[in-house]
């Protein structure tokens, strides 16, 4: 009889743990999803899991070969960049809610030293994101100066909206890093409608791109200022300059001033592809919207509003703008001020708060 109950009492004790481990498993795995601080090593639950886990192997991979600056002309694998700090949790949205996609999610391509830049865009142009349903990241390559590399890990920390890809931070490697904006955002934003492109040089007026978006018919796209039948720069003292080895036609294929521009969801995993298995260019406007797309279905939508140029600093000048280029510091404080405030009568010049003092 003592054995019976012994036995009975063991069945209890090893349906009790069962019931443990399955209560804590499940624990687990929902505290899992609920956990923003993730690293690069770290695997986002969804359902490009199972792919994103054999890029993240592939990347570490490269990473103990020293792979960081390697130009390659065919193989896919060796264009898998890896992110030494990767705040991918930013992409998160509404994780209780029924709406989980951004209207717009922006990159902006930034030099790790440019801090008063970031700074700058964060308190001017990108501030009212979430008003907006618009989501914002910086993407910085590596310096070797480590007083820097520690800032940038502050300002990571501070910001939660820095994402360092593991390239040095130089002209001739935008196209790399232009590529590994793409494969981020296949990896790990990809819940947002449209995308847009952007140097820290710029401001954007996000409300007149968001608006200009939802009107557009299609669905494969690039929304830009374009250009059409260029030919390329020969010439070896200009910042364009290619050569005929590294690119040999008579004429570019179609392509968006890289300055700024947007393309919808629909074309990120195609685009990405392409863009993965080609040669590269040190172009990166033209390799990322021109050649990587010239393969694939994508129309090149154009639009003066994206000024690929310098632009009058004042809110009346970007009121009606998409972005504008070469604008400073100090120049968007004033364009953000102006904007916000419409002190400025658009149509007559005047200040309409002296008018009315004056009127009083």
């Amino acid at each position: 009889m003592s054995g019976k109950v012994a036995r009975l009492v063991l069945i209890l004790l090893c349906a009790c743990a069962a019931v443990n481990i399955l209560f804590y498993s499940l624990t687990f795995t929902s505290l899992k999803k609920d956990y923003h601080g993730f690293s690069d090593t770290d695997e986002p639950d969804g359902n490009n899991g199972q792919r994103l886990g054999k890029r993240l192997l592939l990347r570490e991979n490269q990473k103990k070969s020293n792979y960081i600056d390697q130009l390659s002309q065919t193989s896919p694998e060796l264009l898998l960049f890896t992110f030494s700090i990767n705040n991918y949790s930013i992409c998160y949205k509404n994780l209780n809610g029924n709406e989980s996609d951004w209207d717009l999610v922006i990159v902006v391509i930034s030099k790790a030293e440019n801090f008063i830049r970031r700074h700058a865009i964060r308190n001017t142009w990108g501030s009212e994101l979430r008003a907006l349903n618009t989501q914002i990241v910086f993407l910085v390559g590596i310096d070797e100066n480590s007083n820097i590399q520690k800032q940038i890990q502050k300002e990571a920390e501070l910001y939660n909206d820095v994402i360092q890809v593991d390239l040095h931070d130089t002209y001739r490697n935008l196209t790399r890093k232009s590529i590994a904006m793409l494969q981020w955002l296949a990896d790990y934003c990809q819940n947002s409608k449209f995308y847009l492109k952007a140097d820290d040089d710029m401001y954007v007026n996000i409300n007149n791109v968001i608006q200009a978006l939802k009107q557009i018919q299609q669905q494969r796209f690039f929304f830009c200022h374009v250009f059409k039948e260029a030919p390329p720069i020969r010439e070896e003292s200009s910042k364009w300059y290619i050569s005929v080895e590294e690119f040999g036609g008579k004429f570019f294929p179609t392509y968006c001033s890289g300055t700024t521009y947007a393309y919808s969801s629909a074309i990120l995993a195609d685009l990405l592809q392409s863009a993965e298995q080609k040669r590269i260019i040190s172009l990166e406007d033209i390799y990322i919207t021109g050649m990587a797309a010239e393969d694939i279905d994508i129309t090149h939508i154009h639009s003066e509003k994206f000024s690929f140029y310098k632009q009058k600093p004042t809110g009346c000048t970007y009121e009606h703008l998409f972005a504008g280029h070469e604008v400073s510091v100090d120049q968007m404080f004033i364009i953000h001020s102006e904007i916000k405030s419409r002190e400025i009568d658009c149509d007559t010049k005047q200040n309409k708060y002296l008018l009315k003092v004056e009127n009083e």
